[in-house]
């Protein structure tokens, strides 16, 4: 059972800095939580938007105030004290503004300007498992590329991919995960562009939405973020896209702030 109130201090710890994130990871996870990592990022956006607002209720007030002031100095004109009122009111609207800027500079740097394409890729990668009826397809094939790929073997994996006369979607998806996972994104992006082309083609749907995930993070993982950032909309657009729930709302706008 889960202990909602240890969870929640668990978050509290990380984002206080009081606790490593592969630590809090592992202690969610402990607590039965399969998807750690993205309550990390959901809790995490949540008090980057709280302090937003916070900054933006300050900002409001400080304008409410001014023109409070304002329309005091307005009724005070006939007084001949009236434009040292309006100096010194003005330069207390100033320090304040000064004071809200700084405040709201803290937020952008801390929300914004540490994102990184690598971060961004750590953040939303998620390990891919063959699924278990595809892999019982009842067909003589004539490698072991499966049982390589579920062994994690992504060396013998494309080796026995480049030996295969005529390939389909499941091989050129498991050989395009290898080289994503050797950190050959390039040949990755390629088979992944060409299942996409092949079910436009084909008028398919073997592997799309797949293809359109990892596609989309090789091309992070490369900062071409022209090629990624359509694909990453795509799949945040679509509720019925099988990793629509890996792309919320504040990760496309961290996606799309390092375009």
């Amino acid at each position: 059972m889960k202990d909602e109130i240890y969870i929640e201090q668990i978050l509290d710890d990380y984002l206080q800095q009081k606790l490593p994130r592969a630590n809090a990871t592992a202690l969610l996870k402990s607590q039965g939580l399969a998807e750690a990592e993205s309550e990390i990022e959901l809790h995490q956006a949540a008090a980057a938007s709280i302090q937003r607002y916070n900054i933006l209720r300050q900002v409001q007030n400080v304008h409410l105030q001014f023109l409070e002031q304002q329309r005091n100095i307005e009724l005070d004109r006939s007084d001949s004290k009236g434009k040292i009122v309006q100096m010194n009111s003005f330069k207390w609207f100033l320090r304040i503004a000064a004071a809200i800027i700084f405040l709201a500079g803290i937020w952008f740097t801390y929300f914004f300007v540490s994102i990184t394409n690598t971060k961004l890729y750590a953040e939303i990668y998620q390990p891919y498992n063959v699924n278990t009826n595809r892999s019982n397809i009842k067909e003589i094939v004539p490698h072991n590329m499966i049982q390589e790929f579920k062994e994690k073997n992504y060396t013998s994996v494309i080796e026995t991919y480049r030996n295969i006369a005529v390939t389909n979607n499941r091989e050129k998806f498991l050989a395009a995960i290898s080289y994503q996972e050797t950190n050959n994104h390039g040949e990755a992006i390629k088979l992944l562009n060409e299942i996409l082309m092949h079910n436009k083609q084909e008028q398919s749907r073997l592997y799309n939405d797949e293809a359109e995930f990892y596609l989309a993070l090789n091309y992070l993982k490369l900062k071409k973020m022209k090629q990624a950032i359509p694909l990453f909309q795509k799949i945040y657009d679509d509720p019925g896209h099988t990793f629509h729930e890996r792309i919320g709302k504040n990760t496309l706008k961290k996606i799309k702030w390092l375009d």
